[in-house]
C-alpha cells in the first residue's frame, strides 16, 4: 500500500521504482540533455495529477511558449486546454527577460491561490542565468556565489509551499553531472534522463541518482515514448547500476 504521504506520478513503471511516488512537498531535480524527454516527463506528472488524482498543477516555463507545450501534449492524447478551462492546471509562460526579483513571490502566490499540489519549473538552468537580477546579493561578489545563493534561497522558498515540485535542469555534456550541481545537493531527489543514438538506432534511459527518505531502485532503466506518454521498462538485477562518472 502506498503511503498517503506520497504523490504518485502516474507514469507507467516509475512509481514502483520510487517507493510509490514523490514524498509530498518534496523538491526534485529532473536532469537531461535536450531531447531526452524532460518536458514530456514533466507534462505527464502534471496531466496525470489532474486526470487521475484530482490534483491541480502549475507549469511555469521560461523556455517554451504555452502553445508549444499544448501541442506537444496532444501527441499523447493529453488535452491541456480542457484541463485549463476546468481550472485543474495552469501554464505560465515567462520570457527570461521578464524575470525579476518578485518572480518567485509571484509563483508562490499562484500556488497558494489555486491550491496547486504539483508545480513544474522549466527550467532551473535558464532561471539561474538571471539570478543576479533578482537576488539580494549584497556582499557577494562572484557570479558562482550569487548562483549558489539564489539556488539555496529558491529551493528553500519552494519547500514552504504546500505542493510537490519538479525542477527541470540541463545535463552537462555526456556525463551524469548536471549543470546545476549546487541544486543536486539541495533538492530531495535527482532523476537523470539520457539519450543514446548510433547507426540509425536510439535508446533512452533513466536513473535515480538521489532520493531522500525513499527506497529506490538503483538500476539504470530503459524507457520509451508510447501513444499514452512515457513507459519506464523494468530491468533485471544483472543490469548496470547507476554510478557517477
Amino acid at each position: 500500500m502506498v503511503s498517503s504521504n506520497r504523490i504518485k506520478t502516474g507514469i507507467k513503471g516509475f512509481d514502483e521504482l520510487f517507493d510509490g511516488g514523490f514524498l509530498r512537498e518534496s523538491v526534485s531535480l529532473l536532469s537531461g540533455a535536450p531531447g531526452t524527454g524532460k518536458t514530456i516527463f514533466s507534462l505527464a506528472f502534471l496531466h496525470n495529477g489532474a486526470k487521475e488524482f484530482n490534483q491541480k498543477g502549475i507549469y511555469v516555463t521560461f523556455e517554451q511558449p504555452e502553445k508549444d507545450l499544448i501541442e506537444q501534449a496532444k501527441q499523447f492524447g493529453w488535452d491541456l486546454q480542457k484541463l485549463q478551462k476546468e481550472n485543474k492546471i495552469n501554464i505560465v509562460s515567462i520570457p527570461v527577460q521578464g524575470v525579476h526579483k518578485e518572480t518567485l513571490d509571484m509563483i508562490a502566490e499562484l500556488v497558494e491561490e489555486s491550491g496547486a499540489q504539483r508545480l513544474i519549473i522549466d527550467s532551473l538552468s535558464t532561471l539561474n542565468i538571471a539570478a543576479p537580477y533578482y537576488t539580494d546579493h549584497e556582499g557577494i561578489t562572484s557570479n558562482s556565489a550569487i548562483e549558489k545563493y539564489f539556488i539555496y534561497t529558491f529551493v528553500d522558498k519552494l519547500r514552504t509551499l504546500d505542493c510537490t515540485t519538479l525542477l527541470i535542469s540541463e545535463l552537462r555534456h555526456d556525463g551524469w553531472l548536471g549543470k546545476d550541481t549546487t541544486a543536486e545537493f539541495v533538492v530531495d531527489n535527482v532523476i537523470i534522463l539520457k539519450y543514446f543514438g548510433a547507426k540509425g538506432s536510439s535508446s533512452r534511459t533513466m536513473a535515480i541518482k538521489k532520493a531522500r527518505k525513499t527506497k529506490f531502485d538503483e538500476n539504470i532503466h530503459p524507457f520509451e515514448f508510447t501513444d499514452k506518454g512515457i513507459e519506464i521498462k523494468n530491468t533485471k538485477k544483472v543490469a548496470m547500476k547507476f554510478k557517477e562518472s
